[in-house]
């Protein structure tokens, strides 16, 4: 997964514009909640794109999930 599809999936998640968050923005910090995330790991589940909870919650930023996401 790119950083801007990435960017692009996340845009509906997040209450802030998708053009306000940093790559390094603590995505939880911006108001990503836990119910958000969960429906957020749905989506990505349906992309055939598999990732914990846990995993994204280790390295809340769009670098750290890129990082986590680009090989899957």
């Amino acid at each position: 997964m790119t950083l801007a599809e990435l960017r692009a999936l996340l845009a509906g998640h997040l209450p802030v514009p998708i053009g306000e968050v940093a790559d390094d923005t603590n995505l939880i910090e911006a108001g990503m909640e836990s119910l958000v995330l969960m429906r957020f790991l749905n989506e990505l589940a349906e992309l055939g794109v598999l990732a914990r909870y846990g995993e994204l919650v280790a390295s809340p930023t769009l670098a750290g999930w890129h990082e986590l996401l680009s090989g899957r």
